[in-house]
């Protein structure tokens, strides 16, 4: 229908404007595809960021593939953005007594991908 076809399109291009994120569709593609461990579906996600073949290992039924997803040259990794807290005391609070800190500054983040050995 019409309005399947336009969420459909917001799905393809991450413009859902819901509140839905990726998460909330790679749970979806879990339990259509009746994969128990959801938390693998995500990380298999994270090292190849392409709803598409995520959802498409998982129409395979295949297991060992999703948990034999990994680092590929020429396939972004997503980013781990930081969870912003309003001080130091309850960032010490939740990671422990080991932390690091780093400046954070304004710019583009890039991957530099390599195929082959360095040398």
């Amino acid at each position: 229908s019409p309005r399947e076809s336009k969420y459909i399109c917001r799905i393809l291009t991450g413009k859902l404007r819901l509140g839905a994120s990726s998460v909330t569709i790679l749970n979806a593609l879990s339990q259509a595809f009746h994969y128990e461990d959801p938390d693998e579906v995500e990380n298999a996600y994270n090292f190849h960021p392409d709803i598409g073949h995520i959802a498409e290992l998982l129409r395979n039924h295949d297991p060992d593939r999703i948990m034999a997803v990994g680092p590929e040259p020429g396939i972004p990794i997503k980013v781990m953005l930081a969870e912003r807290l309003p001080d130091i005391s309850q960032i010490m609070q939740k990671m422990g007594d080991t932390v690091a800190f780093e400046y954070k500054y304004d710019g583009i983040r890039a991957q530099i991908h390599k195929w082959g050995i360095m040398s």
